[in-house]
């Protein structure tokens, strides 16, 4: 493999002619810095480590940049990109990621903001896309081909105020959830409408604890003993758009909260929460909107629950709706 180490130079491999197939027992490239930045391209061949594909860990604030093609791990990260400020991105559209545990780790521990690019992406143990910032925004962009982690295939956290962006095709989550977002302000955008999202327990997990607002748009989602969607804000309101497929899950079909005075939009074609709701939706004062006429609602208890806890109204409209003991419940 190759290993590359700066106390605060920068370190380039690849960057003036792309690197070809690498190799290492342990590493195929292991590349670290305090403060000079890293830049990777291996696009020109594969990569592959007994333990890591490739390392780019910058430990200042510097930006890591990591270009490839097909990266592969046996028994750990295939590609790990991390910085303290300067940013992070990582472009493996030109081939497949693949990994016995982490397929993709992209991490700023300061405001940097991540990006993550991918065709496949495979995980046989853990998380096949994680990216984590403290304030800078994170956009993943999977388009380009699968996702499927053995636990959660794609895990997205901003723990300060940057956005969260993530557009995908397919996304698999064989024992947890397809797409975990979390914000604490700056908001979330979820469009999956390229693909089908399936999962174990909640397909779609989209959460901002803030004043941040939360999209979702889908095609197919579906949960075998959970939540396919699940969307809730604390101020900026949710919106939940799944009308270009169906929505079928073990407990709720889709379950989108507003815990302040954000609106609630919710537009679907088919929907079942099999054993509890098909829709539920929740707001403190914004009002909701829901208009599931494009298809039919079915839930093992309720079809369709909405309720605003304040002075905002409630609208609901729909072509069939069936649930085992109230079709529609609204509370205004």
């Amino acid at each position: 493999g190759i290993t590359a180490t700066s106390v605060a130079g920068n370190i380039n491999l690849g960057g003036t002619a792309a690197l070809g197939d690498i190799n290492g027992s342990d590493y195929g490239i292991f590349a670290t810095s305090t403060g000079g930045g890293i830049t990777i391209d291996s696009s020109a061949g594969a990569v592959s480590g007994y333990y890591n594909g490739i390392v780019a860990a910058e430990y200042g604030t510097g930006a890591v940049n990591v270009t490839t093609a097909d990266v592969a791990s046996m028994d750990g990260i295939s590609i790990f990109a991390r910085s303290s400020g300067g940013g992070v991105s990582v472009d493996s559209s030109a081939g497949t990621v693949a990994s016995g545990s982490i397929g993709i780790g992209a991490i700023d521990s300061g405001a940097g903001a991540v990006s993550v690019t991918t065709a496949d992406v495979t995980s046989m143990d853990r998380i096949s896309i994680f990216a984590t910032s403290s304030g800078g925004s994170i956009t993943i962009d999977s388009s380009a081909g699968t996702v499927i982690g053995a636990t959660t295939g794609i895990n997205a956290r901003d723990s300060g105020t940057g956005t969260v962006s993530i557009t995908t095709a397919d996304v698999m989550g064989l024992s947890d959830s397809g797409i975990f977002a979390r914000s604490t302000g700056g908001g979330i955008t979820i469009d999956s409408s390229a693909g089908t999202v399936t999962s174990e327990t909640n397909s779609i997990f989209a959460q901002d604890t803030g004043a941040g607002a939360v999209s979702i748009t889908t095609a197919d989602v579906t949960s075998m003993n959970g939540t396919s969607i699940f969307a809730q804000s604390s101020g900026g309101g949710v919106s939940v758009d799944s009308s270009a497929g169906t929505v079928s899950a073990g407990f709720f079909g889709i379950n989108a909260q507003e815990r302040g005075a954000g609106a609630v939009n919710v537009t679907t074609a088919d929907v079942t929460g099999s054993s509890i709701i098909g829709i539920f939706a929740v707001s403190d004062g914004g009002g909701i909107t829901i208009d599931s006429s494009a298809g039919t609602v079915t839930g093992g208890s309720n079809g369709i629950n909405a309720a605003d806890n304040s002075v905002g109204a409630v609208s609901v409209t729909v072509d069939d709706v069936t649930g085992g003991m109230i079709g529609i419940r609204t509370i205004a």
